[in-house]
C-alpha cells in the first residue's frame, strides 16, 4: 500500500514538473527575439516590434541618405513604434553586389540599389542606362512610375525582390581629365566601366577604350591617369570627390542614374500584411521628396565644384545631337533585353510628347 502511495506521488511530481517545464519554455519563446530570414521580431511588454535593416551605397548627407532616414522615421511613426528600421552605413555590408545577394537570401530586409547593379540579376534594369533615351528628367519619371516601370518591377519580383519605387540620383554626366564637347573628344580616352554592357557600348561608339575598374579605385585611377574619364551623376562625382582629380564636368544628361527601392521577398512573406502595405506605400510616397532633394543638391554641388575650379561644360543643342547620333543604335541593340513592350511604350510616349517621328 505504501509503495502505491509513493508511486502515485512520484507520478504527480513528474506531471507537475512537466507543466512547469512547458510554461518556462513558452515564456522563453515569448520574451526573447525570434529571427526569420533576416527580419527580427521582438516583444516589448505587450507590443511586437519588428526590427528591419536597410542598406544603400550613398553617404548619410546625400539625397538618398536623407530620404532613407525619413523613410525609417515615417514608418516608425505610422506603426506607432511597431517597426524600427536600422540603416547600415555605406559599404558596411560590402559592395552593391554583396548587398543584392544578401537581400535575395533574406539576410538583408530593405535595399536601395542602382538599377545598373540590379541588372546583374535582371538585365532589363539596364533600361535607364540607354543613352539619350530620356530628353528630360520628367520623361524618366513618367516612364519609371508608369507602365514600363511596372513591367520591370513585375519581372524583378520573379527574381526574389519586391520593388516599391524608383528613386534616383539624377542624370549621368561625364567627368574627364580633359574637356569634352563632342564624341570625337573621347577618341583614345581610357574610360572606366563596370559590369554594364550599355555603358561599354556607348564609350566604344565614341572611340574610347573601356577599362573595368571597381568604384572604390576610380579616384586613384583618375589621379594616376590609369583612366581619363567616367560617367557619374553629379551627386556621385561630389561624394567620391572625383572633381579633385578630374577637372572637367560635361553636363551631358545622357542617361538616368536610377535606384530601385526594394524589399526581400522572403522577408515580406513573414511580415503582417498591414506592415507590408505601410512599407511599400511609404517608399512610394517619399519618391517625389527624394527626387526634389536630388535636384536641389545637384545645383549646390555644381556651384561648389565650380568654385573649386572645375570646368563645367554645358552642351548646346548641336553638340548634344552629335552624342545622340553616335549612340542612336544602342536602343535597338537592347530592345529585347530591356523588353520590347518597355521600349515601344517609351518611344510612343516620346513621339507624342515631342511630335517626333
Amino acid at each position: 500500500m505504501q509503495d502505491k502511495v509513493v508511486k502515485t506521488t512520484n507520478r504527480r511530481y513528474v506531471f507537475v514538473a512537466a507543466i512547469v517545464l512547458c510554461i518556462t519554455v513558452g515564456a522563453l519563446f515569448y520574451l526573447y527575439p525570434s529571427v526569420k530570414s533576416g527580419a527580427k521580431t521582438v516583444k516589448a511588454k505587450d507590443a511586437k516590434v519588428y526590427e528591419l535593416n536597410l542598406a544603400h551605397n550613398m553617404p548619410p548627407g546625400s539625397a538618398i541618405g536623407i530620404a532613407a532616414q525619413k523613410f525609417a522615421d515615417t514608418v516608425r511613426d505610422k506603426t506607432n513604434g511597431g517597426v524600427n528600421i536600422n540603416i547600415s552605413p555605406p559599404q558596411q555590408l560590402h559592395d552593391d553586389y554583396a548587398m543584392i545577394s544578401m537581400v535575395l537570401d533574406g539576410q538583408l530586409d530593405i535595399l536601395i540599389s542602382p538599377t545598373t547593379k540590379v541588372s546583374v540579376i535582371l538585365p532589363a534594369m539596364q533600361y535607364a542606362d540607354i543613352p539619350f533615351l530620356f530628353a528630360r528628367l520628367e520623361d524618366a519619371y513618367a516612364m519609371l512610375d508608369g507602365r514600363p516601370g511596372t513591367l520591370l518591377m513585375e519581372d524583378l519580383s520573379k527574381k526574389g525582390l519586391i520593388g516599391a519605387a524608383f528613386w534616383g540620383n539624377g542624370f549621368k554626366q561625364f567627368i574627364t581629365t580633359r574637356p569634352v564637347h563632342s564624341p570625337k573628344d573621347f577618341v583614345g580616352m581610357k574610360v572606366r566601366v563596370k559590369n554594364n554592357n550599355i555603358t561599354t557600348d556607348m564609350f566604344t561608339a565614341f572611340g574610347a577604350k573601356p577599362v573595368p575598374i571597381d568604384v572604390d579605385k576610380v579616384y586613384e585611377a583618375l589621379k594616376n591617369r590609369v583612366i581619363d574619364a567616367q560617367e557619374s551623376s553629379v551627386a556621385d562625382v561630389y561624394a567620391l570627390k572625383l572633381y579633385e582629380v578630374a577637372s572637367n564636368l560635361t553636363i551631358s544628361n545622357h542617361a538616368y542614374r536610377g535606384y530601385v527601392f526594394c524589399f526581400s521577398k522572403k522577408v515580406l512573406e513573414i511580415l503582417p500584411d498591414d506592415i507590408v502595405q505601410i512599407l511599400i506605400t511609404t517608399a512610394k510616397e517619399l519618391t517625389p521628396f527624394e527626387r526634389d532633394l536630388v535636384a536641389r543638391q545637384e545645383e549646390e554641388y555644381i556651384t561648389l565644384m565650380k568654385d573649386k575650379g572645375v570646368n563645367i561644360i554645358y552642351l548646346n543643342e548641336q553638340q548634344s545631337n552629335e552624342f545622340k547620333k553616335a549612340t542612336s543604335h544602342i536602343v535597338n541593340d537592347y530592345r529585347t533585353i530591356a523588353g520590347e513592350d518597355v521600349i515601344a511604350m517609351t518611344q510612343e510616349y516620346l513621339r507624342q510628347k515631342y511630335n517626333s517621328r
